[in-house]
């Protein structure tokens, strides 16, 4: 199961860095350590979002979550 937590964190990352244009703001970013992607994995594989099941609170939880960590790191819509 930790494995497919990690997949879908991976391939949302990919997905996310691959429209990414190069800024001041990517050169500030921190390395990234075990604690934060745990950190991530949790809130994401929390029961409170109900699977993320599509049409159900728990999707527009997980949507808002993802969105605002990027909002964070500067990614803007493409």
């Amino acid at each position: 199961m930790n494995k497919a937590k990690i997949g879908f964190l991976a391939v949302l990352s990919i997905a996310a860095l691959s429209n990414c244009k190069e800024n001041k703001q990517s050169e500030n970013l921190g390395p990234i350590d075990s604690e934060t992607i745990k950190s991530h994995i949790s809130v994401l594989a929390n029961d409170s979002l109900q699977g993320r099941k599509p049409f159900t609170e728990g999707e527009t939880k997980t949507v808002n979550y993802i969105s605002s960590e990027l909002k964070k790191l500067g990614v803007e819509p493409g």
